[in-house]
């Protein structure tokens, strides 16, 4: 709305100084750059080129002249995310698949972890209105802390738990009780169809120290463990003996963070990025 706002403004300073210009010029312009059809012009996309090829047009039909690259100032950016050749993740003797069986999240770091798995319910760790710690009693420290999305009431857009069900917060407060990776699976309630997320870019400005790797949830049924009896969303697991092994391929060079057992041999790659202008 702020940019809307401006926009207008500047038309209607420029109306004032010159009266050729009409009210359903400046409707034309706002309607083609706002229709759904552009899809927000996002940078590196063809909507966003579309919007520019517009601008451009207008400038040279009003008789300015055009600067740069013919009115066109080209930038790099990451426009997208697929995961490196080498992402793999072992339980005992099954490995599982990156795209099929699990996938690491855009903000996860590079590592090489070998770790016992905890399960820790919706990861939270509340201390306000609401009193809910997931940590109480469970010992996290360098272990892989598998954790649930969402919140118990997935329905309630009201609910007290919205704002602490944000996946990032969740492995901050993760790493805060000493876990050194995250696992996370969706509930039935959260997803029913069980998908791989997308790896979204802007989300991986900023990643975490530590792994972070989405499971499919019969993966993490293997590596759950039997849960205590108080509930399985809200109770963790006894530490399970077998450890997980995962390297996740996007930056950085793997670095190893191991627990002080056998580990199987990682390899690391690189984010693969497309450019836009």
């Amino acid at each position: 709305m702020r940019f809307t706002l401006l926009f207008l403004l500047l038309f209607t300073i420029a109306v004032s100084a010159n009266p050729d210009i009409t009210s359903q010029e400046i409707h034309d312009h706002i309607a083609f750059l706002a229709a759904d059809s552009l899809k927000g012009r996002l940078p590196g996309s063809p909507e966003g080129r579309q919007a520019a090829d517009y601008i451009r047009h207008e400038f040279e039909m009003s008789g300015l002249q055009l600067l740069a690259d013919q009115g066109f100032q080209s930038f790099e950016i990451v426009t997208e995310l697929e995961p490196g050749d080498g992402n793999r993740l072992t339980f005992g003797d099954s490995l599982y698949t990156p795209g099929e069986d699990m996938l690491p999240l855009s903000f996860s770091a590079n590592d090489s972890l070998t770790a016992p798995v905890v399960f820790c319910g919706y990861g939270f760790d509340i201390r306000d209105s609401l009193t809910w710690n997931d940590y109480k009693d469970v010992d996290v420290s360098d272990k892989w802390a598998l954790l649930l999305y969402g919140d118990p009431e997935p329905d309630d857009l009201n609910s007290v738990f919205a704002r602490h069900a944000d996946i990032r917060k969740k492995c901050i407060i993760a790493r805060d009780h000493g876990a050194v990776g995250v696992l996370i699976t969706p509930g039935p309630k959260f997803d029913t169809e069980d998908e791989l997320p997308e790896l979204l870019v802007r989300e991986s400005h900023i990643t975490l120290d530590l792994p972070v790797v989405h499971l499919r949830r019969p993966v993490a049924k293997r590596t759950a463990g039997r849960p205590r009896r108080r509930g399985l969303a809200r109770s963790a697991t006894e530490p399970r003996t077998a450890a997980v092994q995962f390297c996740a391929q996007y930056r950085d060079e793997c670095r190893d963070r191991s627990a002080p057992q056998p580990q199987p041999h990682a390899e690391c790659g690189r984010y693969a990025a497309g450019g836009g202008s």
